[in-house]
């Protein structure tokens, strides 16, 4: 009968841990990269902002959903093409 209390506290104190852990993906986004197209400094040059929305797509689906992961792969191509035109005029 004593296990009982000490399996209930040990229930709450992991219970929030879930939670934590989805906070934790979430603050991996780059919402930036997500939501605005200028949202770069204007310091960042394309080779930078091509390297940055690599490393978000790398992180794949553990940290966006799929339609996510279209957006940054979208931008990612803009930002290729955008290169491209430039280097070869």
């Amino acid at each position: 009968m004593k296990r009982m209390p000490v399996f209930c506290l040990l229930l709450t104190l992991i219970a929030p841990l879930g939670a934590y852990a989805a906070d934790a993906a979430h603050a991996a986004k780059n919402t930036c990269m997500l939501d605005s197209a200028n949202c770069a400094p204007q310091s960042a040059s394309i080779q930078e902002i091509i390297a940055k929305l690599e490393t978000e797509l790398a992180k794949g689906s553990a940290v966006y959903t799929p339609a996510e992961l279209g957006i940054l792969q979208a931008k990612l191509n803009d930002y290729q093409q955008m290169l491209t035109a430039l280097l070869s005029n």
